[in-house]
């Protein structure tokens, strides 16, 4: 994970003190999407709102999605720019 202001890290410690500072009322709003011809990899990027403000732009996020084998999606890298 990859938040604004911080530097990457894929501990989960640290993961879960980034997303427990996360505003949950957020609207993750999908702008675009797009996957490999492979099968096995994708993303998604988009904006976060404020709920009840849809003019109120409040960040932006990127998500690499992988998928291995037999196995369900998952996110590879997320990068958040959340402004305060």
């Amino acid at each position: 994970m990859q938040f604004s202001g911080h530097l990457p890290t894929t501990n989960s410690d640290t993961i879960n003190v980034l997303i427990s500072r996360i505003n949950k009322s957020l609207i993750w709003k999908t702008e675009g999407t797009g996957a490999a011809t492979s099968g096995d990899m994708g993303f998604t990027y988009g904006l976060l709102e404020i709920p009840d403000n849809s003019a109120n732009v409040s960040g932006h996020y990127v998500r690499i999605w992988k998928k291995e084998p037999g196995a369900d999606w998952k996110i590879a890298l997320e990068m958040l720019n959340i402004d305060n």
